[in-house]
């Protein structure tokens, strides 16, 4: 009995979703950095709200220049998706900062740029920075 519990613990954190972690290794899997980034005038606060299925990241109010970052491990069935909602003054937009379906989100390193015209990304792949979204009035 006491094996099958054991062993019922392995396969439950094998398989669980995405896992939002600190220090430690993924397994079977590979390890993604976001960066949601302030790049707003000055004295812009920029509030971040980022989130998966399975976590929550909290609300985040970002100075210029500031920047809120997280990593996780990607779930083996490669439906890990994290999305995040961003707000600036009266402007804000929301999209899916990682899923694991597009093939530019391939890359381990993702950045997204808060800017006043827009919200912009860029991967560990390319330093080109490319304009994704325009900010939407509330």
């Amino acid at each position: 009995m006491t094996k099958i519990l054991v062993a019922l613990f392995l396969i439950s954190n094998i398989f669980k979703g995405s896992a939002y972690i600190e220090n430690n290794r993924c397994f079977l899997s590979h390890t993604f950095h976001i960066y949601v980034i302030n790049e707003l005038p000055p004295n812009s606060s920029l509030l971040v709200h980022c989130a998966s299925g399975n976590d929550d990241l909290g609300y985040h109010t970002l100075s210029p220049t500031q920047v809120f970052t997280w990593k996780f491990c990607e779930n083996i069935f490669k439906t890990t998706l994290f999305f995040c909602h961003l707000w600036w003054g009266d402007k804000q937009n929301s999209f899916d900062a990682f899923e694991s379906n597009y093939h530019w989100f391939r890359y381990h390193k993702f950045s997204w740029y808060a800017r006043a015209d827009g919200i912009y990304s860029d991967t560990d792949y390319s330093d080109d920075v490319i304009k994704r979204y325009d900010w939407a009035n509330k």
